[in-house]
């Protein structure tokens, strides 16, 4: 501003040297005062062409690069949120701003209130920005060296979306400018839906979505009045105001300023006021963060996630997740994994997994991937879709084929040590034992499966065939056993005794077939997927 001035000044003095013809000496000219300068119209019209040009120039120069305010929208990045079949949360999904989207609907009257009166109390009455606020903030900038933030709510969401963090008189005209486009575009409901969207409450707490759980455990439309005041007066500086990582009760004297500002713009009376203050010193704060649950299953959720939807959805488009999971059954089964590892320690058994599956529906009610998902070592590794040898847990698929081949659970098999030979002279013959080392002689099939005895189950399965009994796996859901030739090179008669490596979570929906009449039910994680606005995107 001051070279634009110093500039003009330049242009007058030298028409006005030219009017008087002048060709004196230095000191001559630098003698001539102000008074003796003569405005033409013709000076006047030069002057006042080279302002718009010059104002032209600068807009142009300032503009040219700008974003648009849609860009806050069409930019955003937003927390998804994974909730169990309950609705209760189980993981935040984000990169660097945990930002829980909202709709204006679900913002409390309280926290609008609260937050236009210590922030901008003329907000519903300005057109983006406040003349008064520019003026200081420049004022400040020019003479004192210190640039002030943005005045209005528009002003403060154009600096924490679209601009840099400089401070200069440029950013600060930029800002005003977009504050005024933002204005002209989107409704006063739209600006205050963006702005509680995008608003910093501490770390990487962005939004009022993500404060109201950080800091409360609520949702929004839950938080109390003394609440909303709360968080109204974190955005202003939220590393000195947060009760956690800010100055010592500095949240307090802050929340203080917020009530007598709503009394002020006659929201509460002053009784209110003084039984708000006398209860800040014992307001609790949660500090729920962002700590995963049920790890395992949040990132078999994203792969299923991640085969029907953008590869980023999850990290940018603020996603509601409406899974199967049961959080409370989970945590029990967390804990029998961690207690039967413990318990099993002597043989040399040290981790463990499992999966709860509604053998109806097929929907996932727990996964536990490992003994601890923090574990450095093996925490992150998910044993339940990783491939092991089942053991013992084939036999039920055995007898069931069995009874399809017209066996009863009567029917009879011999328990006596048996050798099985390939037909091959190099290979030994292949001699299964029972887990006690003993022999029990005829067994019908019902006791031979109760008891589950190996010698009368590899009898059953040379019996009745391999590649029949792998085509039975396969249609029960064993997808790592399929009938084909590579297979039936891989496995022998030890098949039916755990010989064949599979997935827990494909051991889970053969399962189900045991409880469905023969029907097998898929795995199912997900009940559906939402946007913030409670449109439907997916479901299976």
């Amino acid at each position: 501003m001051i070279l634009v001035a110093d500039f003009i000044a330049g242009l007058v003095y030298h028409i006005r040297m030219k009017d008087y013809g002048a060709v004196g000496s230095r000191r001559k000219h630098l003698s001539l005062s102000f008074k003796s300068i003569r405005f033409t119209p013709k000076s006047i019209a030069i002057a006042i062409a080279s302002c718009i040009i010059l104002f032209l120039g600068l807009l142009f120069w300032i503009t040219k690069d700008l974003p648009t305010p849609d860009s806050i929208i069409t930019n955003a990045k937003y927390s998804t949120t994974i909730l169990d079949r309950n609705d209760k949360v189980i993981y935040e999904v984000f990169q660097d701003k945990n930002i829980v989207p909202i709709t204006y609907q679900e913002l409390p009257k309280d926290l609008i209130q609260a937050t236009i009166s210590v922030e901008d109390k003329d907000f519903f009455k300005h057109g983006g920005f406040s003349i008064g606020g520019i003026f200081r903030a420049l004022l400040r900038d020019i003479f004192l060296g210190k640039a002030e933030g943005g005045s209005t709510l528009n002003q403060q969401l154009i600096k924490n979306t679209l601009l840099t963090p400089e401070k200069s008189v440029i950013r600060k005209l930029k800002e005003f400018i977009l504050a005024i486009e933002l204005e002209r575009r989107y409704t006063k409901e739209q600006i205050l839906e963006m702005y509680f969207n995008q608003t910093p409450y501490g770390g990487t707490t962005w939004g009022v979505g993500s404060a109201a759980q950080f800091y409360f455990d609520k949702k929004p439309s839950q938080l109390t009045l003394l609440q909303s005041a709360i968080l109204a007066g974190l955005p202003q500086n939220p590393s000195i105001y947060s009760p956690f990582i800010g100055e010592k009760d500095a949240y307090i004297h802050r929340t203080e300023q917020v009530l007598r500002r709503l009394r002020e713009d006659n929201y509460i009376t002053k009784e209110t006021e003084k039984e708000l203050v006398a209860q800040l010193p014992q307001v609790k704060f949660v500090g729920k963060g962002s700590a995963i649950q049920a790890g395992h299953f949040v990132f078999y959720v994203k792969d299923q996630l991640d085969k029907v939807l953008a590869n980023d959805a999850l990290l940018q488009k603020g996603l509601v997740i409406k899974t199967t999971l049961d959080l409370d059954l989970q945590k029990q089964a967390e804990k029998i994994v961690k207690d039967e590892v413990v318990k099993a320690k002597g043989l040399n058994l040290t981790n463990g997994a499992l999966v709860a599956m509604d053998p109806k529906t097929g929907e996932i009610l727990a996964m536990v991937g490992s003994l601890d998902y923090n574990n450095e070592d093996f925490g992150k590794f998910n044993v339940t879709t990783a491939q092991r040898q089942p053991g013992s847990a084939l036999k039920p698929f055995m007898y069931a084929l069995a009874f399809e081949n017209n066996y009863t659970p009567a029917s009879i098999l011999m328990d006596v040590p048996t050798e099985f030979f390939s037909g091959s002279e190099t290979e030994k013959p292949y001699k299964p034992e029972n887990y006690d080392g003993k022999y029990r002689g005829p067994v019908q099939f019902r006791f031979s499966l109760g008891s589950s005895l190996n010698v009368p189950a590899v009898k059953l399965l040379a019996q009745i065939g391999i590649r029949p009994f792998l085509q039975k796996l396969s249609d029960a859901g064993l997808t790592t056993l399929q009938p084909t030739d590579e297979t039936m090179r891989n496995v022998g008669l030890s098949l039916v005794l755990g010989g064949g490596d599979v997935r827990l979570i494909d051991l889970a929906t053969a399962y189900t077939s045991l409880a469905n009449a023969g029907t097998s039910t898929a795995p199912i994680a997900i009940r559906e997927v939402r946007d913030y606005r409670n449109r439907l995107i997916y479901k299976p």
